[in-house]
């Protein structure tokens, strides 16, 4: 009886003191039991237990294996060389930081650390090595919540890569000298931030492999991207935000493909090739920017519906492109100081159809850009940094100098415009005019463009007239596809080509002055081309030089002379160039091919120079250059007569000869290139 009342008493006491403590846990006065922390020496041993310093392991992936989720493991100094599987949620650390304690891999081919689990941090190493294909410092791999942190990871393929995860942190490392170092593949909702990432192939790389496993959300902000060959690059991810990074040095600053939705704004962007390039990408919006000093600040390929708002574009080479792309707005940008501001082309009228207004400054002078006005005018009163006119038929363009753009002036789409008495200098192109139509174009001066001064493309039915067009780096007047225009008393001088007729047929040229240009009058696969009464002189290769599938070509009444290599060069044994009646600098006619033995210009080729005239004064006199002076070659007290006298003695004895130019292919990346190639033969 007596055992059985001790027995009860216990079993009472247990319950009572059960019931207490569950009282305490429940009022808080007894807390859990901490999280672990184990240790890690070179000079520590596996089987000690790690929970000190004097115990530590040796091995960090020992001290994983003994560890429980939620517990710390703190690392010495040392090198470790270990590939490590982190399948708990652990907090690895080193104690004194990266620069004293290196994990390396075992096997290149392997990651140094493979993240399996969620809520790890990783923090305070330097990670490196794993070079082999697709290898990685870290792997993140189908987890949330993990932290990459304080780290330097270099020397392996992936520095860090983000697969199938979300809500990771990625922040404070420095990374460098990898193929990617930060690569977000099908990977949503992580942040990048303040990390340094130097001289690899991809500073960030985000990518949605599989539509239904997509990259978006993700946040890259407060990084330095500097020396690689991409800073950013997004491909088929859409909703990411870009914001408060340091691009400089890179050859591509920030570059996407096929991605839409994504927001990029208070970065800068400085000594990149590219700054922004967007390529097959829309609704993208691009604000509060500063691109600096980029070759190409920003350059849009392909790409539609995309906003840049309130944007500094300054000192590059080109300001903003927009290539083949639709339905694009820019507003209140400022645009300053490159070498070319604004260029714009396309194929089709759509592909000039954007939503820019004046808000947008260049130079500090209000872009004009209009879509659909007829009959407007633009004038000096306007101020304009550029010109685009866009199916705005019956336009006016007049007393406007314009410098320093993709084109001077652009008309697209449009009937019975005019463009007169402007300066174009230093532009791209000087006049572009695309599907331009019943129009006239006179009495403009244009010079040193990059590509052509004048260019008519797909036109048609126009009047150019009077115009100079002076050391363009291209065509002084360039036709492409374009029919039945009349060129009538334009000075073509200094060009690399004078006129260059490219799949255009049915046009004149009377009355000009083609001279000191490497080509005077170039036509290729051009048919019915009437030149007449032209003074065709003292250029570097031919005056005349006529190739491809051209027919039915005429020359007549020019005075065709000094020209260095040949006055008329016909490439195409098939046809015949009509040539009779042209002075060729001698009254014993040209010298060449067929009877000519005189000492004028040569001939060579399929060309028909009999009758020619033996003196040097045409029919009908040519008339002189009616273009507007620049203001630089008018002096103070120096009559107009007086001032174009010496233009021209410095045209004919002091500008220097074109040089042959170098071939441009068309695979010339577009940021080494300010414009785009029309569809020819550089020869």
């Amino acid at each position: 009886m007596t055992g059985f009342k001790k027995t009860a008493v216990n079993a009472t006491l247990v319950v009572v003191c059960l019931a207490f403590l569950t009282m305490m846990l429940q009022a808080g006065q007894v807390a859990a039991s901490p999280d672990a922390t184990y240790y890690v020496s070179v000079n520590g041993a596996d089987n000690e237990n790690g929970l000190s310093w004097d115990s530590a392991k040796r091995t960090i992936e020992n001290a994983i294996l003994t560890a429980e989720n939620g517990d710390n493991i703190v690392v010495g100094d040392g090198t470790y060389a270990e590939n490590l599987l982190v399948n708990k949620s652990l907090t690895i650390t080193s104690e004194n930081g990266p620069s004293v304690t290196v994990v390396q891999t075992t096997n290149e081919n392997d990651q140094v650390f493979e993240v399996k689990a969620e809520n790890v941090t990783i923090a305070g190493f330097t990670i490196e090595n794993a070079t082999g294909g697709g290898a990685a410092g870290v792997l993140i791999s189908g987890v949330e919540n993990c932290r990459i942190e304080n780290n330097i990871l270099s020397n392996n393929f992936h520095n860090v890569t983000i697969s199938s995860s979300s809500k990771a942190n990625i922040e404070n490392n420095l990374f460098g000298s990898s193929s990617t170092d930060i690569y977000l593949l099908s990977s949503s909702s992580n942040t990048v931030g303040g990390n340094t990432v130097a001289n690899s192939v991809y500073g960030v790389y985000i990518y949605s492999l599989l539509e239904n496993n997509p990259s978006e959300n993700n946040v890259i902000e407060n990084n330095t991207f500097n020396g690689n060959t991409y800073g950013v690059y997004i491909k088929s991810a859409s909703s990411n935000t870009v914001s408060n990074n340091t691009v400089g040095s890179n050859q591509y600053g920030i570059y996407l493909i096929s991605s839409n939705n994504n927001t990029f704004s208070n970065n800068t962007l400085e000594n990149n090739g590219l700054g922004f390039s967007l390529e097959s990408s829309e609704n993208n919006t691009i604000t509060n920017n500063s691109a600096n000093s980029n070759a190409t600040n920003m350059y849009l390929l392909l790409s539609n519906k995309n906003t840049a708002d309130n944007n500094s574009i300054s000192a590059g080479s080109t300001g903003i492109f927009l290539d083949n792309s639709e339905n694009n707005t820019l507003t209140n940008n400022t645009i300053s100081g490159n070498l070319y501001n604004f260029l714009i082309i396309g194929d089709a009228v759509s592909e000039f159809t954007q939503t820019i207004d004046n808000s947008n400054t260049i130079n500090g002078k209000s872009m004009i850009y209009l879509v659909g006005e007829a009959n407007a005018v633009v004038g000096q009163e306007n101020d304009a940094g550029y010109i685009g006119l866009v199916q705005c038929d019956n336009a006016v363009v007049e007393n406007v100098t314009i410098e320093n753009n993709g084109q001077g002036v652009l008309l697209v789409s449009l009937e019975n415009g005019v463009v007169r008495n402007n300066i174009f200098k230093a532009n791209n192109f000087g006049i572009y005019l695309n599907s331009f139509v019943n129009g006239v174009v006179e009495n403009n001066w244009v010079e040193n463009s990059f590509a052509d001064g004048i260019v008519l493309d797909n036109s048609s039915v126009n009047m150019i007239s009077g115009n100079t067009a002076s050391a363009n780096n291209s065509g002084g007047v360039y036709l492409r596809s374009s029919t039945n225009n009349t060129l009538n008393q334009n000075s073509t001088l200094a060009n690399y080509y004078g006129v260059f007729l490219y799949y255009s047929d049915g046009n004149d040229i009377d009355n000009g002055v083609v001279g000191k240009n490497y080509y005077g009058i170039r036509i290729e696969s051009s048919s019915n081309i009437d030149v007449t009464n032209n003074k065709i002189e003292n250029n570097n290769d031919s005056g005349i030089y006529m190739l491809g599938n051209s027919s039915n070509n005429t020359a007549h009444l020019n005075e065709i002379t000094g020209n260095a290599k040949y006055g008329a060069y016909n490439a195409n044994p098939d046809v015949t160039l009509s040539a009779e009646n042209n002075w060729w600098g001698n009254s014993d006619g040209p010298r060449g091919d067929g009877p000519g033995t005189g000492y004028g210009d040569n001939v060579r080729g399929s060309i028909n120079f009999e009758p020619w005239t033996t003196t040097g004064t045409p029919t009908t006199t040519v008339q002189p250059p009616a273009a507007p002076i620049p203001t630089e070659f008018i002096v103070i007290g120096i009559s107009i007569p007086i001032a174009i006298a010496v233009v021209f003695l410095v045209w004919k004895y002091v500008l220097p000869k074109r040089k042959v130019q170098p071939k441009v292919s068309k695979e010339t990346p577009a940021w080494k290139r300010p414009y785009k190639i029309l569809d020819r033969n550089y020869r």
